[in-house]
């Protein structure tokens, strides 16, 4: 399945490797052109790095920065910080963007 946004979970002091780069890439469904993305865990030391796709980004009108307080960035913020709301799959909604998150 392709994705239109994908993030991985990390503690906040680790990076994303290349290997883990490459993959969550290859997961999306638009990789020509991605706006990198980090959002934090509101109950927690974890963070979710990863990727947008240009076009997923327009359609939330580039409002996706953790900083802003988007509604986005909210959404990732609760899931991190609360397990009972993970998804078994990693797979997730948001006003119709596919989002894939994994530890």
């Amino acid at each position: 399945m392709n994705y239109d946004v994908v993030l991985k979970e990390k503690p906040d002091t680790d990076g994303l490797e290349k290997a883990e780069i490459i993959v969550m890439l290859g997961l999306m469904s638009d990789f020509e052109q991605v706006v990198p993305v980090e959002y934090s865990n509101i109950n927690g030391t974890s963070t979710a790095m990863g990727f947008f796709s240009v076009k997923a980004a327009d359609k939330l009108d580039f409002r996706i920065a953790d900083s802003e307080g988007s509604p986005f960035a909210c959404f990732i913020g609760n899931i991190l910080g609360d397990m009972n709301l993970e998804s078994p799959t990693g797979e997730y909604e948001f006003e119709g963007l596919k989002i894939f998150m994994t530890r």
